[in-house]
């Protein structure tokens, strides 16, 4: 008994995980602004939100990712520099290969849509 009740939690963990990685990768955009994986861009307001924290879009310094991270080398990660002292770089991972640079390539055009000028 004790067995299956093992296996059930790693099923439900295996589902979780798959429906949490799916939740990572879906936007959602409109006239309004941007949001994926816990970032949001305001159009109006001209304003990023990361994990909760609001800052001004133009604290945005640049946007990039890496891939080959994880244990199979198929994760990536999306990095957002900004102007701040206590925590200059946000970090979002994908489990996916290309999941960071499609984000990156999003959220570059959701802050030029804010004014700010990436290079």
């Amino acid at each position: 008994m004790e067995g299956l009740g093992l296996v059930g939690l790693l099923i439900l963990g295996s589902l979780l995980m798959v429906v949490v990685t799916l939740a990572r990768q879906r936007h959602n955009s409109s006239d309004e602004g941007f949001l994926q994986a816990g970032v949001g861009v305001n159009y109006q307001n001209e304003t990023i939100r990361i994990k909760g924290q609001v800052y001004p879009a133009e604290a945005v310094r640049s946007v990039r990712w890496e891939s080959g991270y994880g244990k199979h080398g198929n994760a990536s990660i999306a990095f957002i520099e900004l102007d701040d002292m206590r925590r200059p770089v946000h970090q979002v991972t994908f489990i996916t290969p290309n999941a960071a640079q499609t984000f990156v390539s999003r959220l570059t055009l959701a802050l030029q849509k804010c004014g700010v000028e990436m290079g």
